[in-house]
């Protein structure tokens, strides 16, 4: 059974993934063998998976062919690119070598999962994801189910991390790398009341239009969408979890106007102020 809900695909059946469920490209997919092997066909390659083992593909090359042994066990979770890159976020901030992990990441796609107590984590974080979305779909289910792929997905990317750690892999950071890492340090250090490129640029003393090459060339993202992406979890942040009124959130950030406020937020989150409190509030 295939267990789809908004961003989140999950199945722990293979043989009920086609090419169909994956029709969007800003999709990330990780595939878990548990028992016996199976080999995934991406574009001309081919790839095999062993009994413990995992491998992060992007969907856009994925062709939905697969074949397996018959004893074959194992599990499929697909979450979006937004959600990929929120994490991606957070792990470079926390763990600057994971722009070298990254890049490492894309050519050895396949991860080994030695660790029985690791592996019996994994299973436990699926066991549950699975049970909240054959539930019964409430605003609190998806916020918990939501919650249980993010958790699991940051198990995932520390046990690359060590995986990575462990082979002693070194890979020397190219300036751009560096300009994108710490980009996204400003961004996430900085209270909410900065967005304009021009002055991260300024901070890291290149020009604004060299910044959005970078973060296009590493992030996927231009600077301005990642200034505004920040900006709305902020938002977001103040009208779900704090008692402030939308004139003292508007204040707080710094905009010129409460009407300027609203409409920024109309125009990058598609609600007004209110709206996403009385709707999103739980």
């Amino acid at each position: 059974m295939i267990n789809k809900v908004d961003n989140i695909v999950f199945t722990d059946n293979i043989d009920y993934v086609s090419q169909t469920l994956f029709s969007s490209e800003n999709k990330y997919c990780l595939i878990v063998c548990k028992i016996g092997a199976i080999q995934i066909t991406i574009g001309k390659e081919v790839i095999s998976l062993q009994s413990n083992e995992m491998v992060i593909l992007r969907t856009e090359a994925f062709v939905g062919h697969f074949m397996r042994t018959p004893d074959f066990s194992g599990y499929l979770l697909s979450i979006d690119n937004r959600m990929v890159q929120e994490l991606m976020m957070e792990m470079c901030r926390v763990e600057p070598r994971w722009w070298n992990v990254t890049k490492i990441l894309l050519s050895n796609p396949i991860i080994k999962l030695e660790n029985e107590n690791y592996r019996k984590l994994l299973d436990t974080y699926f066991a549950l994801l699975k049970l909240y979305m054959e539930g019964e779909q409430t605003e609190y289910r998806k916020r918990t189910y939501m919650l249980l792929a993010k958790a699991a997905s940051y198990e995932v990317l520390a046990e690359i991390n060590k995986e990575f750690i462990k082979e002693e892999v070194v890979d020397a950071f190219s300036s751009a790398d560096r300009l994108a890492r710490d980009f996204i340090n400003d961004l996430k250090n900085d209270d909410g009341t900065h967005r304009e490129v021009a002055w991260y640029a300024a901070r890291l003393n290149i020009t604004p239009k060299y910044l959005s090459h970078v973060c296009k060339e590493k992030l996927k993202m231009t600077a301005s969408s990642l200034i505004q992406k920040v900006m709305c979890e902020r938002i977001k942040y103040f009208l779900l979890n704090t008692d402030m009124n939308i004139k003292e959130i508007a204040y707080k950030l710094k905009f010129p106007t409460v009407s300027f406020f609203c409409k920024y937020v109309r125009q990058h989150i598609g609600a007004s102020p209110l709206e996403v409190r009385n709707k999103e509030r739980v």
